[in-house]
Parts: structure tokens; sequence; C-alpha cells
């Protein structure tokens, strides 16, 4: 069951995401970043009490 809105009322979150790139690194010793590789989402909270979910709980995340 997806929710409609956290528990203590709100519909205002914050997501987090952890992203992953590509990388190499040189003979004098510079890693140079490539390609965004991947994004991921951590975690979602709200804003308002700051539950913290997931995104199972959500029907669909729009960007």
């Amino acid at each position: 069951m997806f929710i409609k809105e956290c528990e203590c009322g709100s519909n205002h979150f914050i997501i987090n995401e952890g992203i992953s790139h590509s990388a190499e690194l040189d003979c004098d010793g510079d890693l140079t970043v490539y390609a965004n590789q991947a994004n991921e989402i951590e975690s979602i909270i709200c804003r308002d009490c700051e539950k913290i979910y997931s995104e199972k709980d959500f029907n669909q995340i729009n960007f």
C-alpha cells in the first residue's frame, strides 16, 4: 500500500540521492571523474517530522 501523505499529515519530502561516477587515475596522481553512472534514491524524509521513507512507499516518483 502506498502512502498519500506522511503520518504527520505533511505532503512535503526531501529526497537524498547517491550518485556513482566513473573515474580514472593518471600517472601524476590526478583522479579525473567522467560520466555519471547511476543515481539511486537513498532515503525520502518528511520535511516536517523527519520520518524516513523509501521508494517502495510511493506509487510513483516523478523527477
